[in-house]
């Protein structure tokens, strides 16, 4: 006689759910269903990666069945007492044909992997829960890197989670006939607008889960260009939060006054405000107030990350801006260079963008060697690492002649999913605004 069949009974409680850390016998389970029923893994929620297993030695057993799933070989007792003996001789021969004869059925298989999946995250977080304990009685460890150690945890799980990515089948055909159907109905799918017209047509909008990175030497305008943009998000209901590495969240509040309220930075920095401006100034307030700011200096990609995700949580997040890319602390490695840890530092915020399902734009600084000329892809910091790992990159630029100064050059030179090309607009460094040129728009 089999092992006795688990039951969803036995995984929940009248109290609400009582998923158990050991997954041992879910796992003896889910193999015996699948040497009875090879086609309950035609179904992607039956699949678990091996590792998941508490069981190494099975584990071992279930990553040699998804082989033979793969390579389209029969799935049993015999031909897993081939090539793969080792890994049965391992579970011992009496355990083995208890495995191979007990009878679950199919319709059990996706309890099963779900539950296993639920073990394996549970077991996960009890680890790091006694590490983070262990840690915390160390009176030399700090505080952020006790908050490291859990974040990095949670974007272990996010990211490492079994849950379903690929799209086949009905799914896939599902999604391709409401893509057909908004394209008939003129419909064409874009992010979080600007208002500036041209730039829109090139870009459709910041969207979800992407990366863009602004470029440009000291002074031609980043901040101002990304605060701009925050504000327009802001005015259309999207929740924004800044992340400002470099400038204290005063700073970065004053920026937003003063495009708002159309006064003179300076003044606004000396005190020196009309009061019509400073009525006007104070009206803005809860408004300006809606936009999140966190000034704190150096900050890692994985703080940023966790400080997205609990904002997210608690008040909805839609774009990100980061200034700016290279004031993001990350850790050496061994023969490290600049331009590899940029890199990781991309990919890390790329990778936030998609479990937040939000846009995230960051800044980024120039080359020396970009001083004076309109810059190019190479000419970014760290380009190789930057420009592998961003969905969109856009280059800004001004001349410094007095004529031109104020005619800002917004170059989209890289842009994964659409067309590249150049837009001239018009900045005021004064009162920190960007207005669009009607008609200089250069399409490539």
């Amino acid at each position: 006689m089999g092992r006795p069949v688990a039951t969803a009974r036995e995984a929940y409680s009248d109290d609400g759910p009582l998923m158990p850390i050991s997954t041992v016998r879910h796992e003896e389970n889910l193999i015996s269903c699948v040497l009875y029923h090879n086609e309950v893994l035609d179904d992607p929620d039956v699949w678990v990666k091996p590792g998941m297993f508490q069981d190494e030695a099975l584990g071992r057993i279930w990553g040699a069945i998804l082989e033979l799933h793969e390579a389209n070989e029969p799935i049993s007792a015999a031909s897993l007492g081939g090539p793969y003996h080792r890994f049965v001789q391992a579970i011992g021969i009496e355990r083995w044909a208890d495995i191979s004869t007990s009878y679950v059925p199919a319709s059990d298989a996706q309890k099963l992997a779900k539950w296993i999946r639920e073990g394996f995250n549970r077991r996960v977080l009890q680890d790091v829960a006694n590490r983070i304990l262990l840690a915390a009685r160390d009176p030399e460890k700090r505080d952020d890197e006790l908050i490291e150690m859990l974040s990095d945890s949670l974007l272990y799980l996010e990211t490492e989670s079994d849950a379903e990515r690929v799209s086949v089948g009905d799914k896939a055909l599902t999604a391709y006939y409401e893509w057909l159907l908004k394209i008939d109905e003129g419909g064409v799918e874009h992010g979080i607008l600007t208002g500036w017209t041209s730039l829109d047509i090139l870009t459709l909008g910041w969207k979800r889960k992407d990366l863009i990175v602004v470029g440009g030497r000291t002074s031609v305008g980043k901040s101002a260009f990304s605060i701009e943009v925050a504000l327009r998000a802001a005015r259309q209901g999207y929740k924004v939060l800044i992340f400002s590495l470099e400038m204290s969240e005063e700073q970065v509040r004053m920026r937003m006054a003063a495009n708002l309220a159309r006064v003179p930075l300076h003044l606004i920095v000396t005190g020196k405000v009309k009061k019509d401006d400073l009525d006007r100034m104070n009206n803005l307030g809860p408004f300006i107030a809606k936009i999140g700011v966190c000034d704190k200096r150096g900050m890692t990609a994985e703080e940023i990350a966790a400080e997205m995700r609990r904002y997210k949580r608690k008040y909805g997040l839609d774009l990100v801006i980061v200034d700016y890319i290279q004031e993001i602390d990350e850790k050496p490695l061994k023969q490290d260079t600049a331009g590899a840890a940029l890199a990781r530092v991309t990919r890390k915020l790329r990778k936030a963008a998609q479990v937040c399902d939000c846009a995230v734009m960051t800044l980024s600084q120039l080359r020396r060697e970009a001083e004076g000329k309109a810059p190019t892809l190479a000419d970014l910091f760290g380009s190789s690492g930057i420009e592998t790992g961003a969905d969109m990159i856009i280059l800004l630029h001004r001349e410094r002649d007095e004529e031109n100064k104020n005619a800002l050059q917004v170059h989209v030179a890289k842009h994964r999913n659409g067309p590249t090309g150049k837009i001239e607009m018009h900045y005021d460094p004064e009162r920190q605004t960007i207005h669009e040129f009607e008609t200089r728009r250069e399409y490539e």
